[in-house]
């Protein structure tokens, strides 16, 4: 990431997602067991000056639910939350 679009304030807000295959034939996956470092992702934008909201974005369902529209169950979402909640507090990245 560029520290000059974090700090110009060019970047509004961030869908975070993970998936696992390539662009024509992949999975979305929670967003601790794909391929990408969520830690690092963070460590980056926080390093780019971004402030913004970080917003969950395209979980699987899990067992007990059915989703009206895929990718946007309650339940992983609330994990997806907990999850960045918890590794914006271990690097001491402010969310509030």
């Amino acid at each position: 990431m560029y520290p000059e679009v974090g700090a110009a304030e060019k970047i509004h807000f961030v869908h975070v997602r993970d998936v696992q295959g390539d662009a024509t034939d992949f999975v979305e996956t929670f967003h601790d067991e794909g391929p990408t470092s969520m830690p690092e992702l963070f460590r980056i934008y926080a390093g780019s000056g971004f402030r913004g909201p970080l917003r969950c974005d395209h979980v699987p369902s899990m067992e007990g639910e059915n989703p009206e529209v895929a990718g946007y169950g309650m339940l992983g979402r609330i994990f997806a939350t907990g999850y960045f909640k918890g590794i914006l507090q271990s690097l001491k990245i402010s969310y509030q």
